[in-house]
């Protein structure tokens, strides 16, 4: 939600969640459009959520447009990257 008030993002809509599991959560949610450094832009539906520590999750819709890499590290972690595409 503190992307929403920083960004002051106007006129939700209203959306059922849908989960893995079957359950469902309504919640408000925001048309908005993501400039990628290519030029490049997504039309974006993105939904608020109440958490303390998250400020954003990038969600399929914008996961389409790079590539993910999880790769081992020496120590027995994991490193992520994600790389755009566009």
């Amino acid at each position: 939600m503190r992307i929403v008030k920083a960004l002051g993002l106007k006129r939700p809509v209203c959306v059922t969640e849908r989960y893995a599991d079957g359950k469902e959560r309504k919640t408000k949610a925001y048309w908005i459009l993501i400039s990628f450094p290519s030029g490049r832009q997504a039309r974006v539906l993105a939904t608020a959520h109440k958490a303390e520590d998250i400020d954003c999750i990038i969600g399929m819709d914008l996961i389409c447009y790079g590539t993910f890499l999880l790769e081992p590290t020496a120590d027995g972690g994991s490193r992520f990257t994600f790389t755009l595409n566009v």
